[in-house]
Order: structure tokens, then C-alpha cells, then sequence
């Protein structure tokens, strides 16, 4: 029920935040996300959650606060362990970096620099904690009324049609999911979609950094994404160093990309203590 999501982070992480880091809570601005933001809370269901700072307050105290978000959740999650995290993020990373920009009301918006994805976020998460009102006001300024329908409407065909002219077993099974009353059938056909789509972009060597038969393939995907796969071709050893690093500073491996946002932490204690002592 989304009364447990409530009641979890009323009880768990927003009490831990006002005791360890009581200067920095009102500070923040937290967006319950996933099927859980959504109101749609059942056993499948993982725990994600963003906690946004000013760019300054991220790059200052944000490792020390993820390092202890992470651990609340070792320590209790009553939602799946996999796909469960709660992340710490500058504000100015929502709508595809145009936030800080659209919350200053300099210049319009740039909805053309803002993915589909990120507008559907903004308007149907729940907003959990909001003190200063901004993600509100995000919210009231990227609502559908404003969005530019015929440019939407021509992105989503034109990408649909192009997909669909390479990929004929591609349409057929999407439009099996669409019309089968049949749930096997349904999931049967959006699983052949699925593979259809990764063998032409393995047999077209479109993503030569990315290992698309990975084991956990959305895992390899997201890091791909976030380590710039693309123009670094190196990055899985790069993330293992990362996990040596996490080892060495003496926390678990899977903290390790807290390292590959924030870097190297060895002051983190430091920075996590002054938080607590209220020193900013």
C-alpha cells in the first residue's frame, strides 16, 4: 500500500536525516519514484527514491548523505532488494538539466531538450518532501497543457516508424502485445520484441562498449549510460576501481558508485561530522 512508502520514509529515512544531518534536511527536496511514486505498491514492487541538493550542497555533504541513505536501506527495505536505491542527486539534473534554468524563469523552456521520460516523472511521482517548493513549481511548469503537442506527437511517430522499417518481427510482435487478450501471450510477445531488438543491435555492432548479453543487462545498460560508454571504452575497469576504492575506504563494494560520482571520499567522515554538528 502507499501508506507503507509514507510511513517508510516518515519513520526510517526522513527521521534519520533530521538526526544525523538536522542542518540539511530543510535543504532538500525528495521525489519518491518507480511504481511506488506512482501509488502502485505490491509485491513486485522495488524502492527508488531521489534526494536533490543545490549543486553546491551535493558536492559538498551529497557522498556522506548517500553513504548513509545507502546504509538505511541495507538495514531495513521491505520493498525487493533489486532495483531498490535511494540516490542523491543536484536538482539542477531534473528534466535533463534544464531545471535550474526553468526554476530561475530567465528564458523559456527548452522542451526540446526534454525527454519524454523526464516530463512523465515530473508530473506522476510523488512528491514526498518539497520545504522551498520547488519541485513543485517544475511540476507546475512543465504540466501537459504546456507541452508542445504537434512536436511530441512527431517525435514518438517518427521514431516508431524508423524502428518499425528495420525491425518487421519488431512491429508484429508489438502489435500481438497490443491486440492478444491472452496475458501469456501479451508478455510472450513483448519478451520476442525485446530479443528482436538486441540481436539487431548486436548483429549492427551498434553498441560495441555495451555487453548486451549481459546477465543483468538494464544493470550494464545504466552504467553504460551514466560512464559514457561511448567515449570511454575502458569504463568496467574504471568501475572496478571504483569498487576497490569504496573497499579501501572500508565500505561494501556494491557503495561503489558513490566513488564515481563524488570521487575519491577521504574526507567523508569529516564532511559527514560537520554535517551533523550543524557546521556548513
Amino acid at each position: 500500500m502507499w501508506e507503507d512508502a509514507v510511513s517508510y520514509f516518515d519513520t526510517e529515512i526522513a527521521s534519520m536525516i533530521k538526526r544525523e544531518y538536522r542542518e540539511l534536511y530543510p535543504r532538500l527536496c525528495i521525489l519518491i519514484l518507480g511504481s511506488v511514486g506512482l501509488k502502485i505498491d505490491d509485491e513486485y514492487s522495488d524502492l527508488e527514491a531521489a534526494f536533490y541538493l543545490s549543486y553546491s550542497g551535493w558536492k559538498e555533504y551529497g557522498a556522506s548523505l548517500q553513504l548513509s541513505l545507502n546504509q538505511a536501506l541495507r538495514d531495513r527495505n521491505p520493498w525487493k532488494k533489486k532495483g531498490s536505491v535511494l540516490c542523491v542527486h543536484p536538482i539542477s539534473w531534473l528534466l535533463d538539466g534544464q531545471a535550474e534554468q526553468i526554476l530561475k524563469k530567465q528564458n523559456k523552456i527548452q522542451w526540446n531538450q526534454i525527454e519524454i521520460p523526464s516530463l512523465f516523472t515530473m508530473q506522476h511521482n510523488q512528491i514526498y518532501y518539497d520545504p522551498e517548493g520547488k519541485l513543485t513549481s517544475l511540476r507546475e511548469q512543465t504540466k501537459p497543457e504546456n507541452y508542445p503537442e504537434v512536436q511530441w506527437k512527431r517525435r514518438i511517430l517518427s521514431s516508431y516508424r524508423m524502428l518499425l522499417s528495420e525491425l518487421d518481427t519488431f512491429g508484429t510482435d508489438i502489435e500481438k502485445a497490443i491486440m492478444s487478450k491472452s496475458l501469456r501471450v501479451k508478455l510472450l510477445a513483448v519478451e520476442n520484441a525485446i530479443e528482436s531488438f538486441k540481436e539487431y543491435i548486436i548483429a549492427h555492432n551498434l553498441l560495441p562498449e555495451v555487453n548486451m548479453k549481459s546477465d543483468d543487462l538494464d544493470e550494464e545498460l545504466l552504467w553504460a549510460e551514466r560512464m559514457h560508454a561511448w567515449e570511454n571504452t575502458d569504463w568496467h575497469t574504471l568501475l572496478n576501481s571504483y569498487s576497490e576504492e569504496a573497499a579501501e575506504d572500508g565500505y561494501p563494494l556494491d557503495d561503489f558508485w558513490v566513488w564515481s560520482l563524488w570521487g575519491k571520499l577521504v574526507n567523508a567522515s569529516k564532511r559527514e561530522k560537520e554535517c551533523k554538528d550543524g557546521v556548513y
